[in-house]
């Protein structure tokens, strides 16, 4: 499997919480997960003794605990998942978004965006688009530039 085809998994297996929350409570915290070693996807929360907790502080952490596991080796692979503002290409307006930012350990890193409105009739999703990511998480990773990142 390419280190593309792995975040693609992992963010197949996470985006769905995020929709879910989306359409019960019209947002969510940034979550995230993982694939470890032996290829298992593990989902990975934040607890925070806030009633209502900084988002960015909640990325943050999760960020620091990939960075940990990356550097230990526990893992090939991590995305988190956050609800932000994003004015997708050949549009003049912010929508809310899901954003996916996924990195491989071999230095792939692509964030995600699926747009969406929520009304009194549900919500409606608009077409999902991709950038080429940092990939902070693996920094020290070689970096792979055969892949690219799919629009």
């Amino acid at each position: 499997m390419t280190a593309k085809e792995n975040v693609e998994k992992l963010m197949d297996e996470l985006i769905p919480f995020a929709r879910k929350m989306i359409a019960i409570e019209g947002e969510f915290y940034p979550y995230g997960g993982f694939i470890n070693a032996t290829g298992e996807i593990v989902h990975v929360g934040v607890e925070k003794d806030d009633e209502y907790p900084s988002s960015a502080e909640m990325e943050n952490d999760l960020q620091a605990t990939f960075y940990r596991m990356a550097k230990s080796e526990e893992c090939i692979a991590t995305a988190i998942v956050a609800n932000v503002r994003v004015i997708p290409p050949g549009e003049k307006k912010a929508y809310d978004a899901i954003r996916a930012s996924l990195n491989h350990s071999n230095g792939y890193s692509a964030l995600i965006f699926l747009p969406y409105v929520v009304s009194e009739s549900g919500v409606e999703y608009f077409q999902l688009f991709a950038h080429k990511g940092e990939n902070i998480t693996f920094k020290s990773a070689a970096i792979d530039t055969t892949e690219e990142v799919a629009e």
